[in-house]
């Protein structure tokens, strides 16, 4: 079981550093002003970081279920909130997605702000059930 916790831990860092990049995410015309780029190479830069952390936090808790034994009591509990930590992560690349496909379309400053807003309100859900697996009270 030890080897599930730093699974666990694993992704709590990537979902901080998701967190992070998603404030990020939020100010880049601003960084690419800063920096002295065109705001589609910091935006597609920030995106394919989360989209990479996405995936990997996913894979962990995929690693995590593997290590749950076969005759534990609470197996079902424990696999029903990997999933729902898993779709979670899911669902924040689908934002990722529509965060791109509004900036090719119609780049709508309201819409990509409310996607940016809609991935903050997964990573919070993530967190939660991420917290109920770590701390073990289902």
């Amino acid at each position: 079981m030890k080897e599930g916790a730093i699974a666990l831990g694993k992704v709590r860092g990537y979902c901080y550093l998701i967190f992070l990049f998603d404030i990020l995410i939020l100010f880049h015309s601003e960084i690419a002003g800063f920096f002295g780029t065109t705001d589609k190479k910091i935006l597609y830069g920030f995106t394919a970081i989360i989209l990479f952390q996405a995936v990997l936090s996913v894979l962990y808790v995929v690693k995590y279920v593997t290590t749950v034994g076969q005759k534990d009591k609470k197996r079902k509990e424990i696999i029903m909130y990997a999933a729902r930590l898993r779709y979670c992560f899911m669902a924040m690349l689908v934002f990722l997605a529509g965060i791109i496909c509004n900036y090719v379309v119609a780049d709508n400053i309201y819409v990509e702000k409310a996607l940016i807003m809609m991935l903050v309100m997964m990573l919070l859900l993530s967190l939660k059930n991420l917290t109920i697996l770590q701390r073990g009270r289902y």
